[in-house]
């Protein structure tokens, strides 16, 4: 009977430690691994311009400001814009939207690279398609009046080489100007935001071409 005893106590003892001692190192095991690869997986980054985000951090910081767009709704759509464009670290995605938001400088070298960086200074953000921030998709749907302006500023330039209007000096510098400046932002812009921005300064002489342009009557002689 003390035989019987002993060997159960022992293999009562024996089972309880190993059972014990085996599921908690596979539980402990199987748990950290889990929720390691899970939240090294899942880390995300704030992307799609960082405009956006700077702007949400302003108006949390503010409380006349996150009182007025919290009232108007303003401030939910940009938190919800904000957080809808965090993105994966480290995935495909980043990667391509931070090429969208990059602009490629033009080399003299390439002069082909010329047509495509102004054309690119010119154009982007492009109406109705995905510019890869939220506010430049905002932007865009301005971009209908800059190739407006673009369209003078060409009729100008050729009346000035066919001599339809007088070729004053002020027209003349200001056409020239504008010109130049969007070659040489060609050469020098490589983002996006930041390219926009600077375009404005393009339209200072296009306004001076346009309100300088004078044509020349019939009976007139170029001057």
């Amino acid at each position: 009977v003390l035989t019987t005893e002993v060997e159960l106590g022992t293999e009562t003892g024996t089972e309880t430690g190993t059972e014990t001692g085996t599921e908690t190192g596979t539980e402990t095991g199987t748990e950290t691994g889990t929720e390691t690869g899970t939240e090294t997986g899942t880390s995300l980054v704030a992307a799609r311009g960082q405009t956006l985000h700077a702007l949400v951090s302003q108006l949390e910081g503010n409380n006349f400001l996150s009182w007025l767009t919290s009232s108007t709704g303003i401030q939910g759509l940009l938190e919800s814009k904000a957080k809808a464009s965090y993105l994966p670290a480290n995935s495909e995605e980043v990667v391509n939207n931070s090429n969208q938001l990059r602009a490629e400088p033009a080399s003299l070298r390439h002069p082909m690279t010329l047509v495509k960086s102004s054309a690119s200074f010119l154009f982007v953000p492009i109406p109705f398609k995905d510019n890869g921030s939220f506010f430049l998709n905002l932007q865009s749907y301005e971009s209908p009046i800059w190739y407006l302006f673009y369209i003078l500023l060409l009729v100008i330039a050729f009346s000035l080489v066919r001599g339809t209007i007088r070729r004053e000096f002020t027209t003349i510098a200001a056409t020239i100007f504008s010109i130049l400046f969007i070659i040489e932002s060609s050469l020098v812009e490589v983002n996006v935001g930041t390219s926009i921005r600077h375009r404005s300064v393009l339209m200072i002489g296009i306004l001076v071409a346009i309100v300088n342009q004078r044509r020349i009557k019939p009976d007139s002689h170029v001057k």
